[in-house]
């Protein structure tokens, strides 16, 4: 019902009003009774892009600029493909790849503008009381489950003691309680948890949230969502108790990746395809007062790793962002410090640069989730593979799935070399890497380099 492909002409310029009035009028005839010719046009390519997508489902996506070059070269009696077909196949190529690109909320995009510009953003009542009250309820049966085990095995006072006490009270008097009546050396409170949140009541109050996975597919481009092997609830005690044991310095998460997790072979350029393909997402379930030590992060970031130095105190092994302390004083406006009220999301990115400030209150818990969310095509660059979120149909099958391991457990799954500072010495593009304030000086330098050549362009169209 089409008119011949030789009658329609190049792709470049395949629409003009003469050829639309031929193509409706070949298909006036095949009309049924009250269709519109325009609309049997629509329903027919409707039918032909059908029975092309099976094929395209089956192979790479058309790439429309080789079969243009093409189409420059051969006629249609040629062995190219008709150009009709040509252009039904890359059209329902991107039917078929568009239905993991999720169509964006106005609120979600504007979001987004924010997000890719500076890096970071304060989302205000993300999240509704309900789904709070589910966060909180899973938290609360983690805390009292850590207390029962202490409890049994004499290493703190009863339970009954601590009944009284509020939530964000609670875990802080369990602390202080432990370490007096344990010692410091057994203290076996954890510092975050993460396969204490593998259960159905955490799926059904927090990952299967429809509004988070519809924010996070519109900041990634995609509906194929994969879990970061990088997910945890912490709860922070007062530094007085934990002695800074949960007070982390500077740094870019990409860091950890990079110097303590990666393949020692991994490019840089691999490493910024990898960043840009992961959302942090950083929740309150409680308010978060200054006091309360909330995250501080840097906007309008250096959009590159940056190197890092290796700290060392007590056994613990740390990151932290060199020339961190210029870069700050240098740029004091681009400082956002997160005191937010429970309900609040932080997003930021991988290259981001945030640290914890210490909690100085006396005896309250800050309580977050910290959850990370990926494109499902990209790397991990990690040794876990994290979870597809449309593998997890339900709460029993996040229930059941075994956590990411941590660095601990790597280690005895591979080597006990494997990750850390050791690792770190040994990655073959560490030496590229500049500090803060000398990255940022080379990414000025390439701005005004580009904007010198974008005038000399206009200045030769003229």
């Amino acid at each position: 019902g089409f008119p011949r492909p030789s009658r329609i002409g190049p792709i470049k310029h395949n629409w003009r009003p003469s050829r639309g009035r031929r193509a409706v009028s070949c298909c006036a005839r095949h009309a049924t009774d009250g269709e519109a010719p325009r609309s049997v046009l629509t329903r027919r390519l409707s039918e032909l892009f059908t029975a092309t997508n099976s094929l395209c489902a089956k192979s790479p996506p058309v790439d429309d600029r080789r079969f243009a070059r093409r189409s420059k070269k051969r006629k249609f009696g040629g062995p190219a493909m008709p150009r009709l077909l040509v252009v039904a196949a890359a059209l329902a190529s991107s039917v078929a790849h568009a239905k993991h690109r999720p169509a964006c909320r106005e609120a979600d995009l504007e979001v987004k503008r924010v997000f890719l510009a500076e890096g970071v953003h304060v989302i205000r009542n993300f999240f509704n009381a309900t789904t709070l009250d589910a966060i909180r309820g899973v938290l609360e049966g983690i805390v009292d489950d850590h207390a029962h085990a202490l409890a049994r095995k004499g290493e703190l006072s009863p339970v009954e003691t601590f009944d009284d006490l509020d939530f964000t009270h609670k875990y802080a008097a369990l602390y202080a309680d432990h370490v007096a009546t344990a010692g410091r050396s057994k203290q076996a409170l954890p510092t975050y948890f993460r396969k204490e949140a593998h259960t159905a009541a955490f799926y059904d109050g927090f990952l299967a949230n429809e509004r988070l996975r519809e924010l996070v597919g519109c900041l990634l481009a995609t509906n194929d969502l994969r879990l970061y092997p990088v997910y945890m609830a912490r709860g922070k005690v007062p530094d007085a108790l934990s002695l800074g044991a949960h007070t982390v310095d500077w740094h870019q998460d990409a860091e950890y990746t990079y110097y303590w997790y990666s393949p020692l072979n991994t490019t840089v350029k691999e490493m910024d395809r990898y960043a840009t393909s992961i959302v942090n997402t950083w929740l309150a379930v409680e308010d978060v007062p200054l006091d309360l030590g909330p995250m501080q992060l840097l906007k309008n970031p250096v959009r590159r790793l940056t190197k890092a130095e290796l700290l060392q105190n007590d056994g613990r092994e740390a990151l932290r962002v060199s020339q961190i302390d210029e870069y700050v004083a240098a740029h004091p406006d681009d400082v956002v410090t997160a005191s937010i009220n429970k309900g609040d999301l932080v997003i930021f990115d991988q290259y981001a640069y945030h640290r914890a400030l210490p909690n100085t209150s006396p005896n309250r818990t800050r309580w977050s989730l910290d959850f990370r969310f990926q494109r499902a095509d990209r790397p991990t660059l990690r040794g876990a593979k994290g979870f597809l979120l449309s593998a997890l149909k339900s709460g029993e099958d996040w229930a059941k799935a075994p956590p990411s391991p941590r660095l601990h457990e790597l280690r005895k799954m591979y080597h006990q070399k494997y990750g850390g500072h050791t690792w770190a010495e040994k990655h073959d593009a560490a030496r590229q890497l500049r500090g803060a304030v000398d990255t940022c000086a080379e990414d000025e330098a390439l701005l005004l380099r580009t904007a010198k050549r974008r005038r000399r362009r206009r200045a030769r169209r003229t």
